[in-house]
C-alpha cells in the first residue's frame, strides 16, 4: 500500500478534525503499513499524519503508545527478554 496524495489528503481532514476517528485512523493506517511490510510509507505516515492531530489527540496517542510499549516491555522481562538493552 502506498501514500498516495488523495488518500492523504481525505485522511489528513480526519486528523484534522481530531476525536476518536482521527486516533483511530492513525492507528489502522500504521498497522495495515506494518502488515504490509511498507516501513518507508509508515515512517512517512507517521512523519506527514502526526502533527495534522490536534494536540488533544497527539497527546491520547501517545500515551496510547507508551502503555502498549510498556506492556510489551514487561511482558518481555517476565519471560527472560528485554526490550530495551
Amino acid at each position: 500500500m502506498k501514500i498516495t496524495e488523495d488518500l492523504l489528503r481525505t485522511d489528513l481532514a480526519v486528523l484534522n478534525h481530531g476525536g476518536q476517528e482521527a486516533i483511530s485512523l492513525f492507528l489502522e493506517m500504521g498497522r495495515r503499513l506494518h502488515e504490509a511490510g511498507q516501513f518507508d510509507a509508515l515512517r512517512d505516515w507517521i512523519v506527514v499524519a502526526a502533527p495534522a492531530l490536534p494536540e488533544k489527540e497527539r497527546g491520547e496517542l501517545i500515551v496510547l503508545l507508551m502503555y502498549g510499549y510498556l506492556y510489551l516491555s514487561y511482558q518481555m522481562t517476565e519471560g527472560g527478554d528485554r526490550v530495551l538493552n
